[in-house]
């Protein structure tokens, strides 16, 4: 089993290799618990899920002159966007954090170590299935969570369409301008729109969902950023 980076580089190139077969765990979700007097059982409210913490050992490969290759190694892995395993190439994870465990001796020739990782709660689909929307499309959320989509919507003036119902408008566009519900934000290149967007950040339900145009626009890009937890 391999780790790769970014989606491009496994970690064999680099002169290691993973120690067993290390399963990445799932998050645990946040809850608050409300005790209500004269009611049986608790409330619970769902406040999202923690970041996973992913601890994996690693050896360096034989023959390899370990430390040389393990100062490269953590200058990749602390620069890393994501990673994911070979046996499972569909998802990758984003990366948060990377910290390193003391190599111990002896390790000149075995460089074991331990990396652990901060990841995001979720497991992102590599395939992009992008949309365009020219008037009405409904699509299927190819994930197993609702994901948060970048939109990009080309046209002028008055921009105004809806995600199942729920109208957006977007007022002052020149050519285009992008609404990306990850970072929530509204803006044209580095110039900030959120002051001319009416509307909450669209999101992308579980099963099924429809983008239509209502005016000003000529076509809806979406990347959805299809997900699972």
């Amino acid at each position: 089993m391999e780790l790769i980076i970014n989606q491009t580089q496994s970690i064999s190139e680099l002169g290691f290799e993973i120690n067993g077969y290390p399963k990445i765990p799932s998050p645990v979700q946040r809850v608050e618990r409300v005790t209500v007097d004269g009611r049986d059982g608790e409330l619970i409210i769902k406040k999202g899920y923690s970041n996973i913490v992913y601890k994996i050992e690693l050896n360096a490969l034989e023959d390899s002159v370990v430390n040389p290759l393990f100062r490269e190694l953590k200058s990749i892995l602390r620069k890393a966007e994501t990673i994911q395993l070979s046996n499972d190439k569909e998802i990758y994870y984003k990366v948060l954090n990377a910290e390193f465990g003391d190599m111990e001796n002896e390790l000149e020739v075995y460089g074991l170590f331990e990396v652990s990782f901060e990841l995001s709660p979720h497991a992102y689909y590599t395939a992009e299935d992008a949309k365009t929307v020219t008037t009405t499309l409904t699509f299927d959320n190819l994930g197993f969570d609702e994901s948060l989509p970048e939109m990009t919507v080309f046209g002028s003036g008055t921009c105004k369409f809806s995600v199942n119902g729920a109208e957006i408008t977007v007022n002052g566009v020149s050519e285009y301008v992008t609404i990306d519900s990850q970072i929530e934000e509204c803006y044209k290149g580095p110039v900030s729109m959120n002051s001319m967007m009416i509307g909450t950040f669209p999101k992308l339900v579980e099963g099924k969902n429809t983008v239509k145009v209502i005016s000003g626009i000529t076509k809806i890009e979406i990347k959805p950023r299809w997900r699972a937890i």
